[in-house]
């Protein structure tokens, strides 16, 4: 069993010490729920020292017996229990969020007076809100309340969400002779309001979740990076294109991956490792969508694609180029390349849809140096070739895929 979050654990011991066994408890929680861990030292040894060290938000797995206590709460005996992954900075003990920060249900800490200026009528029934950040008041408050919890925290990287429609709200704000103020300023006090933490927290990192993608803007993208780039999650085409596109504008985006074509939005569950699933997502960032609570699926399988997408990774900060048109036909073929001059190394993906009757393509690649060997590794096909910079200029990448759906993705790197 895979859990998150040890909480508040406390210790027993018998008073008069003879066959003391001390014993814990601890809540361990996942988005399907809660379960408490009952622990001794008899049957943990060494790793129950160890379990008092740790802190709230560490990633912990236990195996045991389940069974319920005298209140019948629904408990673990647990027999084996390690820690799983270590959390950077421990949670406070009552964690107040960052994400969504515009959108609030209630406004606890304002008083009633200041709810209705900053706060649109359409919330008014203590409903959701939107906190107007055209409003000179409502802009300061924030700006002060994130400052302080990021500062009291040593936060240092931020993550904002976006999880509303905000235009019947500031259409409510407008006048007649004035409509869309209320979303020009708004948008410049939101603006305005990561410059001035920016200012506070030099050297902070953002993530703008992109809302959907509506937030993929230059003004946004100037300030922080989407690694979350859309809610259309994990289909291939649909995220080939998003590659394609992006990649001429937004030079570090992301997107989540579950190596499947067919996974639901929050994950595949147990599903087959499909590597053209898994490239069409990949992209400067990639998030792991898997279940790791199943064990039967092919680790190693996904070990080898992650090695091979680390392998090509610092190539994306490099140039890009186009090799075939845009397209969402499942008849069509896509391709791009990426290319890092500084050290004449760069790789190529491309994909053959479900319905393309292509087999292969010579695809003319770009930036390289006409005269200098190349080598070049075909990551489907398990092949090195070697070619110069003219062959693959002027005659092309040959790339063949004999399935449909399929991929190929060639890294190549110039000949010392």
């Amino acid at each position: 069993m895979a859990a998150a979050r040890n909480a508040t654990n406390s210790t027993t011991t018998p008073k008069n010490g003879r066959g003391a066994s001390r014993l814990s408890f601890a809540k361990i929680t996942d988005r399907s729920g809660s379960i408490q861990l009952f622990l001794q030292q008899t049957a943990l040894g060494e790793t129950y020292d160890e379990f008092k060290g740790w802190d709230v938000g560490d990633i912990v797995g236990a195996e045991g017996t389940l069974f319920k206590t005298r209140t019948g709460e629904l408990s673990v005996k647990v027999e084996k229990l390690r820690l799983l992954v270590k959390s950077l900075r421990p949670l406070p003990d009552k964690w107040h969020g960052l994400a969504d920060v515009e959108h609030a249900h209630v406004a606890a800490t304002l008083g009633d007076a200041e709810v209705r200026v900053i706060a649109t009528d359409l919330g008014a029934d203590g409903g959701q809100k939107l906190l107007n950040l055209g409003h000179p008041e409502a802009w300061q408050w924030l700006v002060d309340h994130v400052d302080q919890l990021l500062t009291d925290q040593g936060i240092d990287l931020y993550r904002q969400d976006f999880n509303m429609e905000p235009l019947p709200y500031w259409r409510a704000l407008d006048t007649e002779d004035r409509v869309g103020m209320a979303e020009i300023r708004h948008v410049t006090g939101y603006l305005a309001y990561w410059d001035e933490l920016l200012r506070r927290h030099p050297g902070m990192l953002i993530d703008t979740c992109a809302s959907g993608g509506r937030r993929n803007d230059l003004d946004t993208l100037r300030r922080a990076v989407p690694l979350w780039r859309s809610d259309y999650a994990y289909e291939p085409i649909g995220h080939q294109g998003m590659t394609y596109g992006l990649s001429f504008i937004v030079p570090y985006h992301g997107t989540g991956t579950v190596a499947h074509v067919d996974a639901p939005y929050y994950g595949a569950g147990r599903t087959p490792v499909q590597p053209y699933a898994f490239w069409s997502n990949a992209c400067p960032s990639v998030v792991c969508g898997f279940d790791l609570r199943i064990r039967d699926l092919d680790y190693e399988a996904l070990r080898t694609l992650f090695r091979q997408w680390r392998s090509i990774a610092p190539y994306y900060y490099g140039d890009f180029y186009p090799l075939t048109g845009y397209s969402v036909d499942p008849a069509a073929w896509m391709g791009w390349q990426f290319n890092a001059p500084e050290t004449g190394g760069g790789f190529v993906q491309a994909f053959r849809r479900q319905k393309s009757d292509v087999l292969g393509m010579q695809l003319r690649l770009r930036g390289l140096k006409p005269e200098s060997q190349y080598t070049v590794e075909f990551f489907s096909q398990g092949k090195t070739e070697e070619c110069t910079g003219a062959q693959l200029m002027n005659e092309g990448l040959k790339v063949y895929i004999a399935e449909m759906p399929g991929y190929e993705v060639a890294r190549y790197e110039l000949k010392p």
